[in-house]
């Protein structure tokens, strides 16, 4: 089979765990039940206040879930089952809009006014007027999927996309330098990835603000590791209180395919210069030698790495550590805890 291999900086940092553990680890446990119960308590509350159930009303809900449609009415939680243009004809009735069937929602005279959906309004550009100087500009430069070293921008093998640190670094400097950028808004969607990557786009970062650009670093779903080491040096960081954030330490390692390619009957064989030249070679595992390196590179990713989350959010690295060790947290976590604003 497939051996894995893998060092891990802070008891919480749990992504090779999938391949390294055959059940949770206490301190993966633990993350994991505190993250889903906090995200749960969001939605809980949000329901809640949204639809006037008690939280006690909706817990019992979700035992029973999934409901039926008329249970779901019943409890309160919808208010009548219906169709697509139904809903359709029930905004136009609460929106007063003239020229309007209201059994369907369709149009059924010539006065009836244009329905412009989000996507088609969201792409539609204001025109220029002659002679009037346009406005600063607010730039997005967006970080969205994997983090990898280089240009990136490939799809992985799975359909994902992936932001390369050198093409993410060279959006950062081009906005840097332009006079009609005001301020950027670092877009992050990305669970991290490559250490040289995110070293890059932050080191970008960095730079900008040297140059008196306003960087605002923009949370999406997830900003977890490489997500959050792009995201710790912006003057501000903003989170949804969902987002899953945090995961500030350093998993590396390898898979070791030997035992697999023996049985499919495949060789393999090597020439190198030096003792480690191949390493990261999936033919063995880590030497004692090797091994040591790759903590001793660990160690020194988890310190550069807890450092910069101190300077950048002028927190004690003690206080960082109590927050690192690879945990992750939700914004609304994070928010109390200082990892953002």
């Amino acid at each position: 089979g497939v051996e894995a291999q893998f060092v891990a900086r802070g008891e919480y940092k749990s992504a090779a765990n999938l391949f390294t553990q055959d059940r949770y680890t206490e301190p993966h446990r633990e993350a994991d039940a505190a993250l889903v119960n906090g995200l749960r308590a969001q939605v809980w509350d949000a329901v809640a206040a949204s639809r006037g159930v008690d939280v006690a009303t909706l817990d019992a809900l979700a035992d029973r879930a999934p409901l039926l449609r008329d249970d779901a009415v019943t409890a309160g939680l919808v208010d009548r089952i219906g169709f697509r243009d139904e809903a359709y004809a029930r905004i136009a009735e609460k929106a007063g809009a003239e020229g309007v069937s209201p059994e369907t929602g369709d149009a059924d005279g010539e006065d009836a006014p244009p329905r412009l959906y989000l996507s088609r309004y969201a792409r539609a550009k204001k025109p220029s007027v002659p002679g009037v100087k346009s406005h600063p500009k607010i730039a997005v430069v967006t970080v969205a999927g994997a983090i990898v070293s280089g240009r990136g921008g490939r799809q992985t093998p799975m359909g994902g996309s992936n932001s390369g640190g050198d093409t993410i670094a060279a959006a950062l400097r081009q906005a840097a330098v332009d006079d009609d950028v005001a301020a950027i808004v670092l877009r992050v969607d990305s669970p991290g990835g490559s250490v040289t990557g995110s070293e890059t786009i932050w080191r970008e970062v960095v730079r900008t603000r040297e140059r008196g650009k306003p960087v605002v670093a923009s949370m999406g779903a997830v900003a977890a590791s490489g997500g959050y080491y792009v995201s710790m040096a912006a003057d501000a960081i903003v989170a949804n209180p969902g987002t899953i954030t945090g995961s500030i330490g350093v998993v590396t390692g390898k898979f070791i395919a030997r035992d697999l390619k023996g049985r499919l009957g495949v060789g393999s064989d090597s020439v190198r210069t030096n003792a480690n030249a191949d390493a990261w070679s999936i033919n063995a595992p880590f030497t004692e030698e090797q091994h040591a390196q790759v903590v001793a590179e660990a160690d020194l990713f988890y310190t550069d790495f807890v450092q910069r989350v101190a300077d950048g959010r002028n927190l004690s690295v003690d206080a960082v550590e109590q927050v690192a060790r690879g945990r992750v947290w939700t914004g609304a976590d994070a928010l109390e805890r200082g990892l953002v604003d």
